[in-house]
């Protein structure tokens, strides 16, 4: 009434007020005001009102705001209260409408392996470090001013935390903990800390096959994941893990293997490794499998299955995720890194009772039971296979008891064989086999015929091996000596 019913308008908020919190009125309350401006003569004038608080702190905002700001600083300990938990930060806020971020690496120490966020919730308050001032968030357009942690060195040590922000320190072998970000078809991008990431090939992931077929269905962002880093490039402040495992320890890693190691993506002998089969070489060639994102080993054909089988690639696919063992890593002459693998299941166990492979000349002697697939064929005879290091000729002669008129036809490329050896020369590298059952080497017969125990007018028996149109060929009974009898000599054929 003493102001005889005026009717002004008074602005919940103006421009330097606008971030404040809101006060709420209700219809009939009575509030305290300030004018903040008179109407003129005009009709359409206002007569335009602050409420009391509003107007204090319209006044005082600006002054308040950058007192409040500059109060915080980095290494600064404040109290804050939780309002969003995402899955790789908690976002806060402290002072006066401040906000910040815990990123997931900030909350824990290294060694801790329970979830950063299990014991964290929405409006919690939390005492937390300020380590550094955050950049513009282009997502939701929110200035996320500071970077907090809560780890507990960290709340304890302020030079630590006011320290400038630490270089990429990691080296190869060590062993750190990440956390899953993306995950596509072939990799999984993780985050080291706030400034570093890593990333993590499928076929790194895990040694079993059944792994490697779920290798997306595996990982979810936040997931923690432990590795050793087996790559850093520093410009990129990234790194490449391989999924920790007993093989993860520096210690199997000796210095004899650490020169060629490098080259081959720390791939080394003896590992068991998680690989994919790229190609199926035509004939005896074995597999090309992938073992890294630029790296390929060979199979040899011998070394596709335990047993001694007549189909061993029965069952194998292009794109097959197996389990297999590195044989040998080796530099070749021109610079490229030769991979040697078994996807022998015992050999991967080290089993004893692995079929027997002889990777070296020494073990054979004359006599010795051997099993190999054909390499090649021609009219003379044939190559095969006995392992990935040694192998073996067989004379035509050698190729049956009975005449085998066309090699080629009887022996094809890939045929399971099993003979026994004749000789064995380690210096230069040469092994006779034969297949005949009914003859074994010269040395083992002591009733052999040599060709010094034959005169002119002996009578020998002998058994008829081949039959032309000239004369016969003839192989002396209890020998292996074989003579030339033209048909005007021949006294019998049959």
């Amino acid at each position: 009434p003493e102001y005889n019913h005026a009717i002004g308008f008074a602005p919940l908020m103006d421009y330097n007020s606008q971030l404040l919190p809101q006060h709420h009125y209700d219809n009939g309350q009575c509030i305290t005001v300030v004018v903040g401006s008179i109407p003129s003569s005009d009709p359409s004038g206002r007569l335009i009102l602050l409420p009391k608080g509003s107007a204090q702190d319209s006044n005082i905002s600006s002054s308040k705001r950058a007192k409040k700001k500059s109060d915080y600083k980095v290494g600064s300990l404040v109290e804050a209260e939780i309002i969003d938990i995402k899955p790789l930060e908690v976002i806060l806020k402290f002072g006066v409408n401040l906000h910040g971020r815990i990123h997931i690496t900030e909350v824990l120490e290294e060694d801790c392996s329970e979830h950063p966020f299990s014991k964290l919730k929405i409006g919690q308050k939390v005492h937390a470090r300020i380590v550094a001032q955050a950049e513009h968030s282009a997502k939701t357009g929110r200035n996320l001013k500071w970077e907090l942690s809560i780890k507990p060195s960290l709340l304890k040590d302020l030079e630590e935390s006011t320290a400038s922000e630490a270089e990429l320190n990691h080296s190869i072998n060590d062993i750190i903990r990440a956390y899953v970000v993306k995950v596509d078809a072939e990799w999984v991008w993780l985050t080291v800390s706030r400034k570093v990431m890593a990333h993590l090939f499928i076929l790194d992931s895990s040694v079993e096959p059944s792994e490697l077929k779920e290798f997306q269905q595996r990982y979810s962002v936040g997931q923690a994941v432990k590795g050793r880093i087996i790559g850093v490039n520093r410009e990129k402040r990234l790194l490449r893990l391989k999924a920790f495992d007993n093989q993860c320890m520096l210690e199997n890693i000796d210095d004899t293997q650490k020169t060629v190691s490098s080259i081959a993506e720390h791939t080394k002998e003896g590992d068991v490794i998680g690989g994919r089969i790229q190609r199926i070489l035509p004939g005896v060639g074995g597999l090309v499998i992938q073992i890294g994102p630029h790296l390929h080993g060979r199979v040899h054909y011998t070394e596709i299955v335990d047993l001694w089988v007549p189909e061993p690639l029965s069952g194998i696919h292009e794109g097959q995720f197996v389990k297999c063992k590195v044989l040998a890593v080796s530099r070749q002459a021109e610079g490229s890194v030769r991979v040697d693998l078994s996807l022998r299941s015992r050999k991967l166990d080290d089993s004893t009772t692995c079929a027997p492979r002889f990777e070296k000349i020494n073990d054979l002697c004359p006599g010795t039971e051997v099993k190999g697939y054909v390499k090649n064929v021609n009219p003379k005879g044939c190559f095969i296979m006995l392992s990935r290091m040694v192998e073996a000729r067989i004379i035509l002669s050698n190729l049956s008891d009975e005449y085998v008129e066309n090699p080629q036809k009887d022996f094809s490329v890939g045929m399971l064989v099993q003979g026994r050896v004749l000789s064995a020369e380690p210096l230069s590298g040469k092994v006779e086999v034969s297949l005949r059952k009914s003859t074994g080497s010269k040395s083992q017969k002591l009733d052999d015929v040599s060709y010094s125990d034959l005169h002119v007018g002996d009578i020998v028996d002998g058994q008829v091996k081949r039959v032309e149109s000239y004369g016969l060929f003839v192989t002396i009974k209890s020998s292996e000596l074989v003579c030339y009898c033209p048909f005007e000599s021949a006294s019998v054929y049959q």
